[in-house]
């Protein structure tokens, strides 16, 4: 047998490091592979793999392992899915799964939940459970339904040419009137609005002739305001009075005459470009004087008039909007052919100039009236259309001295008269307030202004009864709508354009976001017991509550929810749910419970300080306890005009004026029977004399979570009268937070009342 070093020559030597011979290696006859063949840095080529490895060239990455390749064909170099993650910077953690892939992760004490998103989180938002189990950032939300409040009473008497403006350096309203009953005087009263509901100081005469045709505008330069009206005590001119506000009451100057003739249909409106008011009046001869007015302390002077000459007299249809875009003011009026005409005012030093007017309608009209939106910058001209008494309008804008329109638009389908309006800035909305004669009701729109085109909200009521002489007027401190009107006395009452709720409740409130997720992701929720560290500006060592808008402070809201005890400035230990109640201000209450929540309450009735009735007609009482179940009002010595007494209830939304079931009766010496039964009230009694004094008790007692039934048990000494009445409310649209006691036949001579709660 020959050798291999025979038949194999020195340059054909198989090496495996391409220096040493092949020594001990096996050469398969069958398959012509090599075994036993040494895998080193260097080896270039396909690497010699047992049973047919094929195309791999280099040795994989470090972890990786050789394995079969999907279609089995071959083998390759793959990392391995499961394998340990690194082992650095994990120090005090642990091996965790989600089920796919191992992480290292963290063993806390700390509850948290994980639940869907419903809307986006930021990191440390307070959170709300939803009733689907869905997870919400505690806060506000915000609708386009009004919320109406109670009708507060600023003249008792018989009140004509109502006007109002707002104070923006005293933040209160101020509203103008004529006093019927009091010689026709002209008068002027200062309401402060707060908490939804609005107070007056005591009235203050400013002419006391007979005055007519009042207006009131606001000079926010001179930080006062100007009374403009009809002077019957001088030959009926134009007169304009200066008036300063100082707490709840207001001082006047003295008077000065713009126009010594008949002054019919005044206005006014201020000018803060030029700084001064301008002011309309229709005089005699189908003619508007345009005068312009200076304000120096409590007096104010005139400068050059100016004319239009196509007017007619009409009440209700002269109007003056300044549009501070244009720096120009839109006069709205009624001319001699009986349509609604517009011109643009313009003002130059002490002069007032007017340009061409334009016609906005084709056919005869009643009052005429305009506004400005300072959203949109356009004017809303608007007039009772004579065909069907319909509420019509149109966009006007202003461009120079002209003025152009837009598409004519109804902005009611009914009777609308006897209108007011304001532009609310927090919506961007004009308020208007109308009387329709057919619902025998006084009722409320919402219009919005785009481009030349407007829009209405559905009407709403707010007076059950006849209403004349409304107006308007915004309070940009409260975010307020005032209403002034004449029914049955000077009234007001305060109107807020949207309703805002809080999703917070005091059992929904869950914990704090751990981070920012998007709406529909899987949210972390650091529940009692954890601490969040994604706060601010906090005081270490004080308890925070969650505020109905979401927020965190050191007082409970509305609605008393624990959020917990700050550790640090950026860190909050997050709280019991239903730990104790908030401490402070429960000085002489007892802990008590609804079933769910555990609060302060009063042991027994608690009764609020006589109230005295001598004055006025009509009487309301805020506040009431919304978890109120019986509530006695305890009249003593009630004296007035022969006529009916009655109570109606009222929820945050305003005053119910109907849907009621109750009577009275009475018993008189002789003996003698009479009895009253109505259905807008709660009535407990009815007098046939003017001389009647009665005293005695009405029980007020919740018959389930919004109904409310009435008794009453009174008596009186004057005349041998025995008096008793009862009924029942509608269901109420929401708990019983307020009521009214009036008298129907004029006011209350004597008496007092408190009331007891329990």
């Amino acid at each position: 047998m020959a050798n291999l070093s025979d038949i194999i020559t020195p340059t054909n030597v198989l090496t495996d490091d391409n220096t040493q011979t092949v020594t001990n290696k096996t050469i398969n006859g069958s398959n012509n592979t090599i075994t036993n063949v040494a895998l080193t840095t260097g080896v270039t080529g396909t690497l010699p793999v047992a049973k047919g490895g094929t195309n791999l060239t280099a040795l994989g990455s470090a972890g990786q392992v050789l394995t079969v390749n999907s279609g089995a064909s071959a083998l390759e170099y793959t990392t391995p899915t499961n394998e340990i993650p690194s082992q650095s910077g994990n120090s005090g953690k642990f091996l965790t799964t989600n089920g796919s892939a191992a992480s290292w992760g963290e063993v806390s004490a700390s509850p948290t939940l994980e639940a869907v998103a419903s809307g986006t989180l930021a990191n440390g938002d307070t959170v709300v459970i939803n009733a689907d189990g869905t997870v919400s950032a505690a806060g506000l939300t915000t609708t386009n339904t009004p919320v109406i409040g109670s009708v507060v009473t600023f003249e008792s008497g018989n009140v004509q040419y109502v006007s109002s403006c707002y104070d923006t350096s005293a933040n209160k309203v101020v509203i103008a009137y004529q006093d019927a009953p009091d010689g026709e005087k002209g008068k002027a009263v200062v309401g402060t609005v707060a908490n939804g509901q609005i107070t007056f100081g005591t009235p203050v005469i400013f002419d006391s002739s007979t005055v007519y045709y009042i207006d009131i505008a606001y000079d926010s330069n001179a930080s006062k305001v100007v009374i403009v009206y009809r002077d019957e005590g001088n030959s009926s001119s134009g007169t304009a009075i200066v008036g300063t506000v100082s707490g709840t009451s207001i001082s006047f100057g003295s008077p000065s005459v713009y126009h010594s003739g008949n002054a019919n249909e005044n206005a006014v409106v201020f000018d803060s470009s030029a700084n001064k008011v301008i002011i309309g009046n229709n005089r005699t001869g189908n003619q508007i004087q345009l005068s312009l007015g200076t304000i120096s302390g409590t007096s104010i002077s005139f400068g050059t008039s100016a004319t239009i000459s196509n007017a007619q007299e009409d009440a209700g249809s002269l109007t003056l909007s300044y549009d501070i875009n244009a720096n120009k003011t839109l006069i709205a009026y009624k001319g001699t052919s009986g349509y609604a005409e517009c011109a643009v005012v313009s003002v130059s030093g002490t002069t007032v100039s007017v340009g061409t007017s334009v016609a906005a309608t084709n056919y005869t009209l009643f009052e005429s009236s305009g506004i400005y939106d300072s959203a949109a910058n356009k004017h809303l001209v608007f007039w009772r259309r004579q065909s069907d008494d319909y509420m019509v309008g149109r966009v006007a804008t202003i461009s120079g001295t002209t003025v152009t329109f837009g598409t004519e638009v109804n902005l009611t389908s009914e009777y609308a008269r006897y209108y007011g309006f304001s532009f609310d800035t927090t919506v961007n909305k004009i308020i208007l307030a109308y009387y329709n004669n057919s619902a025998s009701a006084a009722k409320t729109i919402q219009a919005t202004i785009s481009g030349t085109s407007v829009t209405v909200s559905s009407a709403t009521i707010y007076i059950n009864s006849s209403v004349t002489y409304n107006d308007l007027v915004y309070d940009p401190d409260s975010n307020r709508t005032v209403f002034a009107f004449y029914q049955s006395g000077g009234k007001s009452l305060v109107y807020a354009a949207t309703t805002t709720t809080s999703n917070l409740t005091s059992e929904n409130y869950i914990g704090i976001s751990d981070a920012a997720y998007s709406n529909g992701a899987t949210a972390t929720i650091q529940l009692v017991g954890t601490v969040d560290d994604a706060q601010s500006s906090l005081t270490a060592g004080q308890y925070y509550f969650v505020q109905n808008n979401g927020s965190i402070a050191l007082t409970p809201d509305t609605t008393p929810v624990f959020a917990g005890t700050a550790v640090s400035a950026t860190k909050l230990l997050i709280g019991e749910r239903n730990e104790l109640p908030y401490q402070t201000g429960n000085s002489g209450k007892f802990l008590t419970t609804d079933g769910t929540v555990v609060s302060w309450g009063s042991a027994g009735a608690t009764a609020t300080a006589d109230v005295s009735v001598s004055g006025g007609y009509q009487y309301t009482v805020t506040g009431v306890p919304s978890t109120a179940t019986h509530i006695w009002i305890n009249i003593r010595n009630f004296q007035g005009p022969a006529g009916r007494t009655y109570i109606r209830l009222g929820t945050s939304g305003g005053i119910v004026n109907s849907g009621y079931s109750s009577s009275a009766a009475w018993l008189r010496s002789g003996p003698d029977i009479d009895s009253e039964t109505v259905n807008d009230s709660l009535v407990f009694m009815k007098t046939d004399g003017t001389n009647r004094v009665v005293s005695g008790v009405i029980h007020l007692s919740k018959q389930s979570t919004n109904d409310w039934v009435m008794s009453f048990v009174g008596g009186g000494y004057a005349v041998a009268n025995l008096y008793g009445g009862g009924g029942s409310s509608p269901t109420l649209s929401g708990p019983l937070t307020q009521f009214q006691i009036e008298q129907d036949a004029g006011n209350f001579t004597g008496g007092t009342f408190n009331v007891s709660y329990m």
